[in-house]
């Protein structure tokens, strides 16, 4: 079984376009948004586009679904060079989410050259972000419609009760860790 991070990196390393996005197997995204997302990329001219996603409630509580909401949120306006990843990271502007963004594909091809190669089951958004937003040096958060929707419950985040391989998932959270100290001393 491979993790998500692995995927993600063979993607990136296969990809031939000018932007990329990630889309998780639950989710799904508006008929028009690799159109509109793409407009909005060659005007703003930028390495990372943060936009709006909506969050399908797929058996989790109000508190849970508020908390996903401010998670996904664009923070609205430019950031330059360090503080892409400063905004995110230091200053919580806005999150990690890796879905409801589209990239430059140059930035993340020289991302993933800085993440080893080791299977890691959670928190491969957090490692693939990071090593993002280190190579980028411009970001925008939009307003606009939601384009990207979130199934939020169905998958590894939504689950109450854990199964033993869940369990075993998490203790990869410790290799994550380490993981992001490496990229942000590198």
């Amino acid at each position: 079984r491979q993790s998500a991070l692995c995927s993600r990196k063979k993607g990136i390393i296969a990809a031939g376009g000018e932007y990329i996005m990630f889309l998780d197997a639950d989710d799904y995204l508006e008929t028009e948004a690799c159109r509109i997302l793409y407009e909005r990329m060659q005007k703003e001219r930028v390495d990372i586009l943060h936009f709006a996603a909506a969050i399908e409630n797929a058996g989790v509580d109000e508190k849970r679904l508020k908390n996903m909401q401010a998670f996904l949120k664009p923070y609205k306006g430019r950031l330059a060079d360090r503080a892409v990843f400063t905004g995110c990271f230091r200053h919580k502007r806005y999150q990690l989410s890796i879905c409801n963004k589209i990239y430059r594909t140059e930035i993340c091809k020289r991302a993933v050259d800085d993440i080893p190669e080791e299977k890691l089951y959670k928190a491969n958004d957090l490692i693939l972000y990071t090593a993002i937003s280190l190579q980028a040096n411009s970001y925008k958060g939009v307003d606009g419609p939601a384009l990207y929707h979130y199934s939020f419950g169905s998958g590894s985040t939504g689950s109450k009760n854990l199964s033993l391989e869940q369990f075993e998932n998490y203790c990869y959270e410790a290799k994550a860790a380490k993981m992001f100290r490496q990229l942000i001393q590198g």
